[in-house]
C-alpha cells in the first residue's frame, strides 16, 4: 500500500533518504588538477620579501659609503687647515726671529756707531743717517710681520703691492708712455673789410702750404675789389692733408671828411666847421676846444649841425682850436678822431 504524503517535501526526503549520486570522473580530476596547480601563500610572499630586503640593504651600504666619503673629506679639510695653520706659525715664528736678529743686528750696528764715532770722529750727521736707516728697516719688518697675522691671502696681496712699490722706488725717474700730441692747424676765419682796404688771412701749425693766390707763406695780404673766397691746402702736423676756405666779404665802409679850417665871417663860403660823411651814421659826436682842450666851446650830436665861430653868441678870436669827433663805423665799432682846425677871419 503507497504511503500517502501531505507535503511534497516529505516525499522527496523519504524517496532520496538513502540516495549518493556518483559525481564523474572528469570532475574529480579537474578538481586535483587545480588543487595541484595552486601555489602556497608563503610562495607568494617570498620574491617580494627578498626584494624589499635587497633594497634596504643596499640604501644602507649607500648611506654609509656617504658617510665615509664626507668623513674622509672633513678630514682633509682639517689636515689641510692644520698644514695651513703650521705654515702661518712656522712664518710667524721665522719673521720675529728675523726681526729679533734685526733688533739684534741694530743694537749691534747703533754700538758700533757710537765706538767708531768715538775712535774715528765720525760727524753727528753721518751718525744721524745709520740710525735713520735703521729704524727704517726695523719699521718694515715689523709691517712685514703684522702682514703675516692677516692670513696667507693677505700677505700674497700686501707682497704684490709691495713689489709694484719697489719697482716705481727703484725707477723713481720712469714715466707712463704718452702718446704724441698734434698740434691743431688754425686758420683765419671768415671776415668783412671795407673798399679799397686790405685783408690779412693766416694759416698756423701745419706745413705745405698753397693758397689759391699761388703763395706758400702762412700769411698772405690780399685787396678784393668784391666779394671773394680764398681757399688754402695744407698738410695738417698729425700728416693729414686738408683744405680750408675763407670768405671775405667787401662792404661800403663810412668815409667821413673833417676840414682843418673855416672862415666865418658870413660870405657863404666855408663860414661853418662842420664834418660830412658819405652815408647815414647810427652814432655822431663833435666838440669843440680851446687850444689845449681847457674849455669846451661848442658840442653836438647831428652831423649836419656845425660850429660857427662862436661861444654864447661871442665871435671867437682868430686861432687854433681842438676837436673830438666819435662815431660808429660800418661795422659798428666806435671810432674817435682829435685834431686841430683853424678859424680864419677875413
Amino acid at each position: 500500500m503507497m504511503k500517502k504524503y501531505n507535503d511534497i517535501g516529505d516525499l522527496y526526503r523519504d524517496t532520496f533518504s538513502n540516495y549518493t549520486p556518483q559525481p564523474p570522473s572528469d570532475v574529480w580530476n579537474n578538481i586535483q588538477g587545480k588543487m595541484n596547480g595552486r601555489k602556497p601563500l608563503w610562495k607568494k610572499l617570498v620574491f617580494p620579501v627578498a626584494g624589499l630586503v635587497l633594497v634596504t640593504v643596499a640604501a644602507y651600504l649607500l648611506f654609509a659609503n656617504l658617510q665615509t666619503e664626507t668623513a674622509t673629506l672633513l678630514t682633509e679639510n682639517n689636515q689641510v687647515e692644520n698644514t695651513s695653520l703650521n705654515v702661518n706659525l712656522q712664518q710667524e715664528e721665522t719673521a720675529a726671529t728675523e726681526i729679533s736678529a734685526q733688533n739684534d743686528i741694530s743694537t749691534i750696528s747703533v754700538s758700533q756707531g757710537e765706538e767708531n764715532a768715538q775712535n774715528q770722529e765720525r760727524t753727528s750727521a753721518q751718525a744721524k743717517e745709520e740710525s735713520n736707516t735703521i729704524n727704517d728697516n726695523f719699521a718694515k719688518n715689523t709691517v712685514l710681520f703684522a702682514n703675516e697675522n692677516q692670513g696667507l691671502e693677505t700677505k700674497k696681496s700686501a707682497a704684490e703691492q709691495t713689489t709694484e712699490t719697489s719697482r716705481v722706488s727703484e725707477n723713481p725717474t720712469a714715466k707712463e708712455v704718452q702718446p704724441k700730441k698734434y698740434l691743431q692747424a688754425i686758420v683765419s676765419r671768415d671776415t668783412s673789410i671795407c673798399e679799397n682796404t686790405e685783408a690779412h688771412l693766416f694759416v698756423r701749425n701745419v706745413k705745405n702750404i698753397r693758397w689759391s693766390t699761388g703763395e706758400t707763406k702762412n700769411r698772405i695780404t690780399v685787396n678784393p675789389s668784391f666779394d671773394e673766397r680764398y681757399s688754402v691746402a695744407f698738410t695738417t702736423d698729425a700728416g693729414k692733408d686738408s683744405m680750408a676756405y675763407i670768405y671775405v666779404k667787401v662792404l661800403e665802409c663810412v668815409e667821413l671828411y673833417i676840414p682843418n679850417a673855416f672862415t666865418p665871417n658870413g660870405d657863404g663860403l666855408n663860414d661853418i666847421f662842420i664834418a660830412k660823411a658819405n652815408m647815414n651814421l647810427d652814432y655822431f659826436e663833435m666838440n669843440i676846444y680851446t687850444l689845449g682842450g681847457r674849455q669846451l666851446l661848442f658840442t653836438s650830436k647831428n652831423i649836419n649841425q656845425g660850429w660857427d665861430g662862436s661861444y654864447r653868441g661871442q665871435a671867437q678870436a682868430q686861432g687854433a682850436y681842438n676837436y673830438t669827433i666819435r662815431y660808429k663805423d660800418s661795422f659798428g665799432k666806435l671810432i674817435e678822431k682829435r685834431g686841430e682846425l683853424l678859424l680864419i677871419l677875413q
